[in-house]
């Protein structure tokens, strides 16, 4: 767990406890309901900022691909010479190396990754948003 995803969730967490806190102190949940939509902001700022920096990671995880098979054409392409012909199949297999092999593969994990952690605290702060003021009913009863 990254360490922006870790300050997402305990940001939620204290969100959460403040507005649990208050509405107990008060008798009104109402408090606890607000919380939840401040939840949601947190899960919202997370998913603009981790989805920025993930597409940037995707985008350097290609630009390394791409020099690194670029490099080992070139070297290739030195040692030996080629034909034009050679040079555009060896080009079309750097290409399939990069943006069919290993760029969906990056972009899965990327994407399985920031769901999860996204997907939890919204759904939390959205239910907590929706339906909190009835731990009013709850609590009064206990």
């Amino acid at each position: 767990m990254t360490k922006r995803e870790k300050s997402a969730i305990a940001l939620s967490v204290i969100f959460l406890g403040i507005g649990a806190a208050i509405s107990m102190y008060y008798s009104k949940w109402h408090f606890f309901q607000r919380s939840g939509s401040l939840v949601v902001v947190v899960g919202v700022w997370f998913t603009f900022v981790d989805l920025r920096e993930k597409v940037l990671m995707t985008v350097n995880s290609v630009e390394k691909l791409f020099k690194n098979e670029k490099q080992k054409l070139e070297e290739y392409l030195r040692k030996k010479e080629k034909t034009e012909e050679q040079a555009k199949a060896l080009i079309e297999q750097l290409h399939d190396a990069l943006f069919v092999k290993d760029l969906p593969v990056v972009v899965e994990d990327t994407r399985k990754r920031l769901k999860f952690v996204e997907s939890s605290i919204l759904i939390v702060g959205t239910v907590v948003w929706g339906f909190g003021d009835f731990l009013d009913l709850l609590y009064c009863r206990c």
